[in-house]
């Protein structure tokens, strides 16, 4: 008797051991086919931040610069970004990455009762924002029942403070919001929330945007153009069922119902997620590994305190340094 019970628990312990395998492989399987796990769309998405951050440069030179993700579509980016930026001995930028899902702006067929919605231009017309807005707007509609309410604001106001982004942390720097824009919906959603709680510093806003939806450029710098691969890539970062098939989410969704009731901070990543960005870093660090190259980038000074020949001069050599190296 006690012979049967042994070997029946060590059949019990080896088909625990063979599940556990076998999920394990499963899991390194799949984790291979993670978009970032592969070469050519590591390059893509290093370019589109060299892009970035040149356009950053150019909007706010000479300016200290808090760079913030909205939501899980730009937060790799963001990392990546952080990263270069460290071997570059950056020390103008801060990054912050905001849990911020859903919102009250959505796509026409999924909310048809919606409120239509206009975006009137300014006489400022290098808001590439703004462009973007208006070129979306018969896209879009208003749920005017899922704006968030004075408790959710509240709340969500308490995660931004709790990442440093209360309305005191911003002064005399550039507050930067960087999303993925398909209509802007996200975007359009944080931005009503900023001016509800009527924060005197406003965000900019920079996206990444498909060239083929739009067919041209947009004026100014905050508009960052995607061909179809570098698209492709990012709505791929974007999209949940990538992130319920890899685990890579770097922030948890938080859409206006959890505000009140989930802490994001208490989210951890998971594993796969620290296999991505261990792999980014390596990809970045073959990308910038020559130590006589890891200099410090040269400051733009402000407009007000050198002539326009020398600003430019600047942003050549900004473009430089920025460059891949060989």
């Amino acid at each position: 008797m006690i012979l049967l019970n042994y070997t029946t628990m060590l059949k019990k312990i080896i088909f625990l051991i063979f599940i556990t395998l076998h999920v394990v492989a499963q899991s390194a399987d799949d984790l291979k086919e993670h978009p970032l796990m592969n070469k050519a769309n590591r390059e893509l998405l290093y370019n589109l931040v060299q892009c970035l951050s040149n356009n950053i440069d150019a909007q706010f030179p000479g300016k200290q610069q808090i760079i913030c993700g909205l939501g899980q579509s730009p937060a790799y980016a963001i990392k990546m970004l952080a990263r270069c930026d460290k071997l570059k001995r950056r020390t103008d930028r801060q990054y912050k990455y905001i849990a911020f899902s859903g919102g009250h702006y959505k796509a026409k067929e999924k909310c048809p009762e919606g409120s239509i919605v206009r975006t009137h231009l300014s006489e400022d017309t290098t808001n590439s924002f703004m462009h973007f807005c208006a070129a979306t707007d018969d896209k879009i509609v208003k749920d005017e029942t899922a704006i968030p309410d004075r408790a959710q604001r509240v709340a969500l106001l308490s995660h931004l403070q709790s990442i440093g982004l209360a309305d005191r942390d911003l002064n005399n720097k550039a507050f930067i919001i960087l999303d993925r824009g398909r209509f802007g919906c996200g975007m359009r959603s944080f931005n009503d929330v900023m001016e509800m709680a009527r924060y005197i510093n406003k965000p900019t806003f920079f996206f990444f945007y498909n060239c083929a939806q739009f067919g041209s450029t947009f004026p100014g710098n905050q508009g960052i153009p995607m061909d179809q691969a570098t698209y492709k890539l990012m709505f791929n970062l974007s999209y949940d069922t990538t992130s319920a098939r890899f685990h890579d989410r770097l922030l948890p969704e938080f859409p206006y119902a959890a505000w009140c009731t989930n802490d994001p901070k208490a989210f951890r990543h998971h594993p796969n997620a620290k296999k991505i960005l261990a792999a980014l870093r390596h990809f970045v660090n073959t990308k910038l590994k020559q130590p006589a190259q890891l200099r410090p980038v040269k400051r733009i000074v402000d407009a007000a305190a050198d002539s326009a020949p020398s600003q430019k001069k600047a942003l050549s050599d900004l473009s430089s340094d920025l460059k891949p190296y060989n």
